[in-house]
């Protein structure tokens, strides 16, 4: 079976690592900060049945009333995209002491965890790839991780 994860809502917790930036194809906008609880560095190091609590702070390109997440992992040559369940989809929900609307040029902090669970280990790359997107369809934040999963 291929990769599962289960992403849900958390509040910030203990030390972040500020991870560096990776630019989405397509030059589509990035954090301005991204911060990974134990990364500090590319590819993470992750354990299978860990939880990987983030804080990515972007800033709106647009006045909008609602942000919705998606994500593809890249594992094994395959792009995959994964169901994110509707509550956590819903950025406005984790946002951090506020929720939507969102004014454009307004700098928020988006935090949750993703629980890695997989069917593989030993040190495969993977990649995650988030989009946040805002009502009108515009992609407003783009983060890519790459981790190694043992």
């Amino acid at each position: 079976m291929f990769t599962y994860l289960v992403v849900a809502a958390v509040l910030p917790t203990l030390i972040m690592g500020s991870y560096p930036i990776v630019q989405c194809p397509g030059g589509l906008p990035s954090p301005i900060q991204f911060e990974i609880e134990g990364c500090d560095s590319s590819p993470c190091s992750v354990q299978r049945g860990a939880v990987i609590p983030f804080r990515a702070t972007i800033i709106a390109n647009e006045n909008t009333p609602s942000l919705t997440l998606e994500i593809e992992i890249y594992a094994f040559g395959n792009a995959n995209p994964w169901p994110v369940p509707p509550a956590l989809a819903n950025v406005c929900n984790h946002l951090e002491g506020r929720g939507c609307p969102v004014s454009a040029g307004e700098q928020v902090v988006h935090a949750s965890s993703i629980p890695v669970i997989v069917d593989f280990g030993g040190g495969v790359p993977v990649t995650l790839r988030s989009r946040i997107y805002n009502a009108s369809g515009s992609v407003m934040s783009c983060s890519v991780i790459n981790a190694r999963v043992y």
